[in-house]
């Protein structure tokens, strides 16, 4: 879990939206956060195979040395959500800290059990009840938030009262059964619109949220999070140019990082997000859109390497993923003992299956006696929420867990991708 300090350290003045779900995100991943779940990885061939708001990647784990087999896929949380916005009176930028710290303690009152209340309260040097966890929160955000209020008296930026009122409000209303916000990542574009940037490319800036176009690039930053040297709004770094975030690279590259043995650090560079034939790394940054990247372990070196790739269609050649949405690459045939490694359509259900060939409304229910063994499975309709379940890929909303509101219930479907309480990863 960040600290305050560091999450505000590169955030500086950042709009209120980000602001707020930013911190909540670190604060309360174990008050229903499914970015910060204990289950384990979901594997998977396509998006098709993941939950909302996840994306099929590669794994950040390599084979083991001496394997021949291809690097694996699992489900990764990609953020994002469709919150509808909320009207809500206008908040001044003197009573953001006052309204952000209830709602904050709300959640944290409302939403966590009391080992995860113990352990967000920490943060704010912990609180015996709301009133006092509103207090502390109060004085910290109050800090937190001092540079936007420096942007707007500066000209550097101007603030919507308005529009910090919708985004309070919708924040506000959402009830438990989202997690404390939404899959961690509840940003309706009205918050976007709180704090809006004037100063223009070249100029001196804080945050990101000053600039009219691009970034704020270059800040130097206290241990306390403030901001000791500005930066500079600019569209972004140039091919070859050191960088930490692939938003600060212009359009059209991405920041790859390496490990640097020597220092034991991540070192960053912007580099060309590649094309059909292009080398790509594991990110899937790494590729243009619509393409993945294809990545072999080479047994002989000890290396894995990948190359950018469109997916196959039905029919097509693959290697135990890259196909299209709707379809799976068959690497097993049952009845011929082969290996035909070719895209096939995903399976209907009644169709016998094995883990990731069923579609989009089905998932494969393997026998009874929990065999794995190939096509031991049968394509099954997915279940509603509410009803009972043992694995996240039986519900409609790919999320199975217990709900700590009412735990007597067990493990049941979730109406929207996450709990109020423990995660069920299918053990």
């Amino acid at each position: 879990m960040k600290k305050l300090h560091e999450l505000f350290r590169p955030l500086g003045a950042r709009t209120l939206g980000v602001v707020l779900v930013g911190l909540s995100t670190c604060l309360f991943v174990g008050c229903g956060d499914p970015s910060g779940g204990s289950s384990s990885p979901i594997s998977c061939e396509t998006n098709d195979d993941c939950p909302s708001n996840y994306t099929c990647e590669l794994s950040d784990e390599e084979p083991a040395e001496g394997s021949d087999a291809g690097v694996s896929r699992v489900c990764k949380y990609d953020g994002g959500s469709n919150i509808p916005v909320v009207d809500g009176p206008p908040v001044a930028l003197d009573q953001l800290p006052q309204k952000y710290a209830e709602i904050v303690c709300g959640r944290i009152f409302g939403c966590c059990d009391e080992a995860e209340k113990q352990e967000v309260l920490s943060e704010f040097g912990g609180a015996a009840n709301e009133a006092e966890c509103q207090t502390k929160a109060q004085a910290l955000f109050g800090n937190l938030l001092g540079q936007m209020n420096d942007s707007v008296e500066s000209g550097r930026a101007t603030y919507s009262a308005d529009n910090a009122g919708d985004c309070l409000a919708t924040m506000e209303s959402l009830d438990c059964s989202y997690g404390v916000f939404p899959d961690g990542a509840a940003e309706p574009e009205v918050c976007e619109k709180t704090l809006e940037g004037q100063v223009e490319d070249g100029g001196e800036c804080y945050s990101d949220e000053e600039c009219v176009v691009g970034e704020c690039m270059g800040q130097e930053w206290s241990e306390n999070g403030e901001v000791t040297q500005p930066g500079t709004c600019s569209t972004g770094f140039a091919i070859g140019e050191a960088c930490e975030w692939s938003d600060e690279c212009v359009e059209g590259t991405y920041c790859n990082q390496e490990y640097d043995e020597d220092t034991g650090e991540f070192v960053g560079t912007c580099e060309k997000i590649g094309d059909v034939g292009d080398a790509c790394g594991g990110s899937s940054q790494s590729c243009k859109d619509g393409l993945f990247c294809d990545q072999q372990y080479d047994s002989d070196t000890g290396q894995t390497v990948g190359t950018c790739k469109a997916p196959s269609a039905v029919g097509e050649s693959c290697d135990s993923g890259g196909c299209v949405d709707g379809a799976y690459c068959e690497t097993y045939d049952p009845e011929t003992g082969e290996s035909p490694n070719v895209c096939k359509a995903r399976k209907g259900e009644g169709e016998g299956c094995n883990y990731g060939q069923c579609n989009e409304s089905t998932y494969c229910k393997v026998a009874e006696d929990g065999s794995s063994g190939s096509f031991s499975g049968t394509c099954t309709a997915l279940k509603a929420a509410g009803e009972p379940c043992e694995s996240s890929d039986e519900c409609m909303s790919s999320w199975c867990g217990t709900s700590a509101s009412n735990p007597e219930a067990g493990n049941t479907c979730q109406s929207d991708g996450s709990t109020d309480g423990a995660m069920c990863d299918g053990a």
